[in-house]
């Protein structure tokens, strides 16, 4: 999850919408490597869903591990 100071937040209001849904859009999507930021995001989200629905739809399973 990326951090921000608030003076970083406060210089980023300043800008102007399309530069600020430009920063967002890189910082989400970098351009090296676009999906290394979101799979290890969701990766345990996506493995609770796959083994709640893999045992039968058991709430156990979706307890965090």
């Amino acid at each position: 999850m990326p951090r921000l100071s608030v003076r970083g937040f406060a210089e980023l209001l300043a800008l102007p919408a399309y530069v600020q849904l430009r920063l967002l859009h890189d910082q989400k999507y970098p351009k090296s490597e676009p999906q290394r930021f979101r799979i290890p995001f969701y990766q345990p989200a996506l493995k609770g869903i796959r083994s709640y629905y893999g045992s039968g739809n058991n709430p156990a399973e979706l307890a965090l591990k």
